[in-house]
């Protein structure tokens, strides 16, 4: 049985122990922490050691019909909800940062199999995908699509596959058309983006500049009203002043588990810190449950996986589609939200593909997959 990267898991494990001894948490805690953090890193044990590849055949499928799902539900939401941050298709019924991550992840597995097989079906799709971030009235939107195509462009270049000629120029036009065009359409057609505030509203950079700088981040004092990047200030310096053994292990594995059995994540993190909205980035949520030996472990664990891709000598769609999706990945849990660690469908997703790049290289060509 093939167990990649398993020190890096057991090296968490033992934080998460040693946090929990610290703290004296409850054991359920732990247990779910650990369930949250490590599960998707199992099932990618399951797939990296499956023999059956019809197996993972269907989970392929299963994967791939889930996807497309969400687009005929998001327009039957839209006709009979209307555009509100709730209406993700089948994933969500509250506000929630999975109407910018989702389009966002699947639009980065899309493009980049576009760019290695230039059919045109890849792009009608990523249309759809935008604009099924759209009805969710994620803000988030125009800022991760567009990423995800020039960050696309960068690493194709890196890469050495990008060369001068018809099929290049149609690449870099496409990526051009399609940021502005994602740009645009989320500033008209999101209402809190334009200064009219409404659906199809006046297209105003000025406004968007300082409503991004009221959105990030807050001019009070007060912990009620942080916003993301006053509570990144606040949380590293809240932690560096707290004991060497809370700062390095954290307040306990599970203290900000929400469960049916507990509190929702923005209720405990206000129960605990006095701080609701400006809390809810993945990165300060692993922070406070096992510290900073925890978060570089973390966060050492996905540099590997990337690095591992990186360095594949035949760098294809499925590869580059990886590396997008671990950009997407930090850029979320830095900055955003705790979508990528909360939703498995989301991690599972993306430990998947990882799954089958790992297998392709390692396997004899007869087990090798196509995604």
């Amino acid at each position: 049985m093939k167990l990649p990267y398993f020190k890096i898991v057991l090296s968490l494990i033992l934080i998460s122990i040693v946090s929990f001894s610290i703290n004296v948490t409850p054991k359920f805690n732990m247990i779910y922490f650990l369930m949250f953090i490590l599960s998707p890193y199992f099932y990618f044990l399951i797939i990296v050691n499956e023999t059956d590849s019809s197996v993972i055949g269907k989970v392929k499928q299963y994967i791939i019909s889930y996807v497309l799902l969400q687009i005929p539900v998001g327009i039957f939401r839209f006709i009979t909800e209307g555009q509100h941050e709730g209406n993700a298709g089948t994933l969500t019924n509250d506000a929630g940062s999975i109407s910018a991550i989702l389009p966002a992840v699947v639009c980065a597995f899309l493009f980049s199999h576009y760019i290695f097989q230039k059919k045109n079906i890849y792009i009608i799709l990523i249309i759809c995908f935008i604009l099924f971030g759209l009805i969710g009235e994620k803000r988030a939107l125009f800022i991760f699509i567009p990423a995800v195509f020039l960050i696309s462009y960068l690493i194709i270049f890196l890469k050495g596959k990008f060369h001068v000629n018809y099929s290049s120029i149609r690449m870099l036009s496409t990526i051009i058309v399609l940021v502005f065009l994602t740009f645009y359409s989320a500033i008209r057609l999101n209402p809190t983006l334009n200064p009219d505030d409404k659906i199809g509203g006046k297209f105003d950079i000025g406004y968007l500049i300082m409503y991004s700088q009221k959105y990030m981040s807050s001019e009070s004092k007060s912990f009620s009203e942080m916003r993301r990047m006053d509570s990144l200030i606040y949380f590293k310096t809240y932690m560096l002043n707290q004991s060497i053994l809370t700062m390095l292990f954290g307040d306990g594995p599970g203290k900000l588990i929400s469960s049916k059995y507990a509190d929702s994540y923005s209720n405990l993190m206000l129960k605990h810190y006095h701080i609701r909205y400006g809390g809810r980035m993945g990165s300060i949520w692993i922070l406070l449950q096992i510290g900073y030996c925890g978060l570089i472990v973390y966060v050492f664990m996905f540099v590997n996986f990337a690095k591992f891709v990186w360095k594949i000598n035949n760098f294809d769609s499925k590869s580059l589609a990886f590396i997008l999706m671990t950009i997407i990945f930090f850029i979320d849990i830095i900055f955003y939200s705790t979508v990528f660690i909360r939703y498995f469908f989301i991690m599972g997703t993306y430990m998947f593909l990882f799954a089958i790049l790992y297998r392709n290289k390692y396997t004899d060509s007869v087990l090798k997959l196509k995604m």
